[in-house]
């Protein structure tokens, strides 16, 4: 609910990519009158690897915060991608992590 579209454009259109079923409302102000907000479903989906990488770019692109769920987001997936996150190399100490809960990376 009340899910800032604008900020999450390209997210949602690559959990899409992905095959991540869900619906989302028409777009409403927020109490702000500036921000669009949406409110979103998501239904247990079978997901598939994006075929392009995933990586971080300024402003409209995909967040650099959001980097570390899209790897969640891919372990669980089948198939194959690239995460690259040429922002912060160090930060991927956190794939090491999903390699010891199990994941496929």
């Amino acid at each position: 609910r009340r899910v800032p579209i604008e900020f999450l454009e390209i997210e949602l259109a690559v959990l899409e990519e992905m095959g991540v079923d869900c619906d989302r409302t028409p777009e409403y102000a927020a109490d702000n009158a500036r921000t669009r907000l949406v409110d979103l479903t998501v239904r247990p989906s079978k997901l598939e690897a994006p075929i392009d990488k995933i990586h971080p770019m300024p402003f409209p692109g995909l967040n650099i915060d959001n980097v570390p769920f899209f790897a969640a987001i891919a372990a669980a997936a089948h198939g194959q991608t690239l995460i690259h996150d040429w922002v912060y190399d160090n930060r991927a100490i956190y794939l090491t992590d999903l390699n010891r809960l199990g994941g496929r990376l």
